[in-house]
């Protein structure tokens, strides 16, 4: 049976950890990685202040090239010892993305619920 992307997001949703608007915000102080999986032209519009932008379909093979870690012996892991939290516009590639990168090992990966709609809709800030 086919699947659409949406029945794919809703099949891996109870496999991840999603975060609302208000946890991201509330952690954004913290030691934690933000990766905005957005295309480059939705992230150079609008971005949360600190986040990194790897889109969705290269985040798997870009990832260790992050500017907070690619001079690491092993970036991954080094990266592995803070809390992910992934965004993207709705939620539903945050969640794909969360999903890979369980799969990769990552122990700590947040998708954020509602992404930048949610983010903006609460009124938090953002730059571009």
């Amino acid at each position: 049976m086919i699947k659409t992307g949406a029945q794919l997001v809703q099949e891996i949703k109870p496999q991840i950890s999603e975060v609302s608007v208000t946890d991201l915000a509330d952690n954004l102080a913290k030691d934690i990685v933000l990766i905005d999986v957005r295309e480059p032209a939705e992230f150079a519009q609008l971005r949360i202040a600190g986040a990194v932008n790897f889109p969705r379909g290269v985040l798997e093979m870009q990832l260790h090239t992050h500017s907070q870690f690619k001079d690491a012996e092993a970036p991954l892991d080094e990266m592995n010892q803070h809390s992910i939290y992934l965004i993207c516009r709705s939620g539903a590639r945050s969640a794909l993305a969360a999903y890979a990168l369980q799969q990769m090992g990552f122990e700590d990966v947040k998708s954020v619920a509602g992404g930048m709609v949610a983010w903006q809709e609460q009124d938090f800030h953002t730059e571009s």
